[in-house]
């Protein structure tokens, strides 16, 4: 599976079981004008990426942006994720 993504041209950008954890890959992209994409996720999972895996991302959107979800993470097990799928 992996073989086939890449050679797809994809990119990969590995997550650590504890950056998994503090939601990372809760992160949704959102489209902007001008077929243009930002990232949206918690600051939880900001603050869990390496300054490296920043950078990947940047590639591929115009801007990230986090929030204070803490609350909603502790005690409902949800994030950035959930919120735009509860308006969508």
């Amino acid at each position: 599976m992996l073989d086939r993504l890449l050679s797809d041209g994809l990119t990969l950008i590995e997550l650590a079981s504890e950056q998994v954890f503090n939601f990372v890959s809760h992160a949704a992209e959102i489209p902007l004008e001008g077929n243009q994409h930002a990232l949206l996720l918690s600051t939880t999972a900001f603050t869990s990426l390496k300054p490296n895996q920043v950078e990947q991302l940047k590639q591929f959107v115009v801007d990230i942006q986090h929030v204070d979800l803490s609350t909603l993470e502790l005690l409902g097990g949800g994030s950035v994720v959930s919120i735009i799928n509860q308006l969508f």
